[in-house]
């Protein structure tokens, strides 16, 4: 896929807000490149199957991921995010057959035994979607986790991927401790599955539990529709917005 950015007012006003904030913001189509930089930061976890070049089930990804850094040049976030054509097939169905698309190594779990428990609206998406993931922010002083750029940036990447991937849903996975936290409705999710994957170890003596969070295209655009001044004005300056852009929407 090739990237060029164009002009959207949300998008320049997103892009605009983080850069104030002190972020160094980067999209690229490379994921050779991209695994790389989450490799240089070893506070971030491993890059998961789905967005990983060698994992040896992957099929070539037809996407884009975005990185930010502060001004010591440090990564602070990640989000990737590609397109998976169903053809057709159920969602639930690919789900079932294909674990490339789970969001941890396989390699713990039976993943031929998953147990996949999907509401009848969701089971029945089976057109372009876009899988969303990697999400990945920093934390203490100098972090963006739990502040309002991360709620920024997922939507620059939900507005970009409209422009560029024409999806029909958009996809993601999310383990529960962070869904009952607020995290999906904070990045603009607008549905949540609970008991969504269901994997078990390969020993049968523990689970692994992960919720699908997705929302249409339609949705997507109402909801990246609004003044990003909005989620400043109203949590940034709770959590930990950078003085100075809050400073400049007060």
């Amino acid at each position: 896929m090739h990237l060029v950015l164009e002009h959207d007012e949300i998008t320049e006003q997103i892009t605009q807000i983080i850069e104030d904030s002190g972020i160094r913001l980067e999209v690229g189509v490379d994921f050779r490149k991209f695994k790389d930089i989450c490799e240089a930061q070893p506070a971030r976890a491993a890059i998961k199957p789905p967005f990983d070049v060698d994992t040896a089930q992957n099929e070539p990804i037809d996407g884009f991921w975005l990185a930010g850094y502060n001004e010591n040049n440090d990564l602070v976030h990640t989000q990737a995010i590609k397109t998976i054509d169903l053809a057709g097939v159920s969602l639930r169905e690919y789900l079932a057959d294909n674990r490339t698309c789970f969001p941890l190594e396989c390699s713990n779990f039976d993943t031929d035994n998953i147990d996949v428990q999907m509401s009848g609206t969701s089971s029945a998406i089976d057109s372009q979607i876009a899988y969303h993931g990697e999400l990945w922010a920093a934390g203490g002083e100098y972090g963006l986790r739990g502040n309002a750029s991360s709620m920024l940036l997922n939507r620059l990447v939900f507005r970009i991927s409209l422009a560029y991937m024409k999806p029909t849903h958009i996809v993601g996975f999310m383990e529960p401790s962070n869904i009952l936290r607020g995290l999906a409705a904070r990045l603009g999710y607008g549905h949540t599955e609970q008991g969504n994957l269901i994997f078990p170890s390969k020993d049968h003596s523990q689970s692994f539990h992960v919720w699908m969070v997705w929302l249409t295209a339609e949705e997507a655009a109402f909801n990246t529709s609004f003044d990003p001044n909005f989620f400043i004005e109203t949590y940034g300056a709770r959590k930990r917005m950078p003085t100075n852009v809050i400073n400049q929407v007060a």
